[in-house]
């Protein structure tokens, strides 16, 4: 559960991108393929921010809806993170209809953002190649 209520993201910084759009410069470079790649790391990263509040909401709502079935509790008196403990009854978790389709959707909607991230990481790659980085 813990997995999966994570939104894992690939940040970028597109000073250098606006820049060379703004100065007109980005139609000098003579790499069309390198001129394509930019462009679609830029539009797939957005396309990813346009819809990242309803992912982390999706993904993070099967955490919420455990949390009416769970109990946590130290179990040291250091109270620390090692010894939290949970209570629950599994029979009544695999009874709630409406967690275990959450945590269905969550795992779909991780997964389709997980393919969105490694899209734009590979996107990220090719760049680097066609720069001639490692």
């Amino acid at each position: 559960m813990t997995r999966i209520g994570v939104v894992p993201s690939y940040p970028l910084i597109f000073a250098a991108y606006e820049e060379l759009v703004a100065t007109g410069r980005l139609r000098q470079l003579d790499d069309p393929a390198l001129v394509d790649l930019l462009g679609n790391q830029r539009a797939k990263y957005e396309a990813a921010q346009s819809v990242v509040g309803y992912c982390r909401d999706i993904i993070q709502d099967p955490q919420n809806a455990l949390e009416r079935h769970v109990e946590y509790f130290y179990t040291t008196d250091q109270m620390t993170e090692a010894g939290i403990g949970v209570r629950y009854d599994f029979a009544v978790l695999a009874a709630d209809r409406n967690l275990r389709n959450k945590v269905f959707e969550a795992i779909d909607v991780h997964g389709d953002w997980l393919a969105r991230q490694t899209e734009i990481h590979e996107t990220t790659r090719k760049i680097g190649e066609r720069l001639g980085l490692k």
